[in-house]
């Protein structure tokens, strides 16, 4: 397969931002980890001399039991940020607003 990328260069930093994973049991809760995700990807991006995935690219992992090692070979990326979120919910069991 050939690409119109250039190639990496190993010496600048790089990440990736993969989805939050909802660890609640509340499946709308899907929209607030991807959130998450989205806004740390945001401000990474906005820092300077740092290449940061793109949002596509590292949502495709989503849902995947790829390692990470795996999954920062195929974005290019040197490091990859993963991490679960759960919303705190009352003693009812719903999510608070």
């Amino acid at each position: 397969m050939r690409t119109l990328l250039a190639p990496l260069d190993a010496s600048v930093p790089s990440i990736a931002v993969l989805p939050f994973v909802n660890m609640s049991r509340d499946e709308e809760n899907e929209y607030f980890a991807d959130g998450l995700s989205e806004e740390l990807l945001n401000v990474l991006a906005k820092m300077k001399g740092l290449r940061v995935a793109s949002r596509t690219s590292a949502f495709s992992f989503k849902g995947l039991r790829t390692d990470t090692p795996t999954i920062a070979q195929k974005l290019g990326s040197r490091t990859c940020s993963k991490a679960a979120c759960a919303r705190p919910a009352t003693a009812c069991g719903s999510p608070r607003s």
